[in-house]
């Protein structure tokens, strides 16, 4: 029986410094992202046409390849060919799908979904990671508006708001909007300097601390709980299996849950709420219609990352609001006249874990079943307002 388990050990042991090998590659971009970027005096950073890079992580192996045009996507034309009708999705990461391949990213699922022989329909995926929703309206005004979309899609992101009031994203300088005499928006972009890209930065996957055993299979078990059942995982801590959930101060990009926002909050919102309203304008001006499609942080989704998220942040609940960032974007949506659909309720019910998920457990984007589910929800929002064409009704 002693022997038995010892086998038993010497194998997990051996699986989890193999899962750490690979795992222990940290941060969602790494130097990956400066292969395929280049820098652009407005946008900052935009990606460069024809470039390829891989990622190789413990939660996904990928290819991104970028297109003559600078996106993400299969080779398009500029101008769409007779009777084809185009989508233009505007976002960030989640949009830009790197941790999963082409096929699977939310935009190509609404592409295969919709699109058909006689029903030629084109999902142009135009995100770029790390943009927030001013990069993004820039990228529409300077080349998204001359592809001919009869439907934009912009995904907003709760990080998506902190960056507004910023010069810089972690280092990479960015476009900034001011408020004029007038109480409208002026765009500064002196600060711009070309310089090589530093990638987006990310928090490791959070552990309790190390175990005080070295051994890479209780380093594991330590991981997983600190994850999965925070709660078990510090009442364990106690006992002196290994180190209690390090706790941390809260990010700016979290404060936008906060049921009394700072003032900072407060001010990125303002300009949020302008942007959006302009963007609206532009896009119907070019005979198209906006669609802000709000994604979920997998806090939101799942209870037991928000539920670990308050112990890491040491958020009360009578303070924080999972919800407080979707429902003020949909406040944004009634003053500035645009529809806001939110995926937390299909993301949510489509989340079983531990084989069902929708979000990669350790790096915070979707998984392919993620994508899948957006997509099929903006699908079928598309076609119970009437945004696509009559043959992709059917379909």
């Amino acid at each position: 029986m002693l022997a038995s388990l010892l086998a038993v050990f010497v194998v997990l042991e051996i699986a989890a410094r193999m899962y750490f090998r690979t795992h222990g590659r940290k941060g969602k971009e790494g130097r990956e992202r400066t292969s395929y970027t280049s820098f652009d005096p407005t946008l900052g950073w935009r990606l460069r046409p024809n470039a390829r890079a891989h990622y190789e992580r413990g939660e996904y192996s990928t290819d991104v390849v970028i297109n003559s045009l600078g996106m993400r996507d299969r080779e398009r034309p500029i101008v769409p060919s007779p009777g084809t009708f185009r989508i233009l999705a505007l976002g960030d990461s989640f949009v830009e799908g790197y941790t999963v391949s082409l096929d699977q990213t939310v935009g190509q699922v609404i592409e295969h979904a919709l699109s058909g022989p006689r029903c030629p329909i084109e999902v142009i995926n135009a995100g770029v990671g790390g943009y927030s929703t001013d990069q993004e309206c820039l990228l529409y005004r300077a080349s998204g508006r001359r592809l001919g979309a009869r439907v934009v899609l912009l995904f907003f992101f709760h990080n998506d708001l902190a960056p507004l009031i910023e010069a810089n994203y972690y280092g990479a300088p960015k476009p900034l909007f001011v408020g004029d005499r007038h109480g409208g928006l002026a765009l500064r972009t002196e600060h711009i300097r070309e310089s090589p890209p530093k990638p987006e930065a990310s928090q490791p996957p959070r552990r309790g601390g190390g175990p005080r055993l070295r051994s890479a299979a209780w380093a594991w078990l330590s991981l997983r709980l600190s994850v999965g059942a925070p709660r078990l995982h510090d009442a364990l801590a106690r006992w002196g299996f290994w180190e209690p959930v390090d706790r941390q101060p809260v990010n700016p990009e979290l404060k936008a849950f906060h049921l009394r926002p700072s003032n900072d909050v407060l001010a990125a919102w303002w300009i949020a709420d302008r942007l959006l309203a302009m963007l609206r304008r532009e896009v119907e001006a070019d005979g198209a219609r906006l669609l802000v499609v709000y994604v979920p942080a997998r806090m939101e989704v799942d209870d037991r990352a928000w539920e670990s998220a308050c112990i890491q942040y040491s958020l009360l609940p009578e303070r924080w609001s999972r919800q407080a960032v979707v429902r003020r974007l949909e406040e944004s949506g009634r003053q500035g006249g645009f529809p806001v659909l939110d995926l937390t309720p299909a993301l949510r019910a489509a989340n079983v874990a531990p084989f069902r998920r929708t979000y990669l457990q350790f790096d915070a984007h979707w998984n392919a079943r993620g994508h899948r589910v957006a997509g099929e929800a903006i699908v079928a929002y598309l076609r119970g307002a009437g945004l696509v064409p009559d043959c992709a009704l059917s379909r």
